[in-house]
């Protein structure tokens, strides 16, 4: 399981073209939201891997995201 610890370490690591690692998986998520079929059972996948602490987090900047871009 991933933590809170583990997302402050994404922040951190290089992630080109995106700033960090952290910011290419909110846009992952966001794209499988708005241009996947089955964008929702994609991001239930990817958000296996974390604990209940970091799918919080994740969501909340992904929702802080979408609505910025106003999807």
């Amino acid at each position: 399981m991933k933590t809170l610890e583990d997302l402050k370490k994404m922040k951190n690591t290089p992630c080109p073209p995106f700033s960090d690692a952290y910011t290419f998986l909110i846009m992952k998520l966001e794209d499988n939201i708005i241009g996947k079929l089955n964008g929702e059972k994609r991001n239930e996948a990817l958000l296996s891997e974390y604990d209940e602490a970091s799918k919080t987090q994740i969501l909340i900047d992904l929702e802080y995201q979408l609505e910025k871009n106003k999807f």
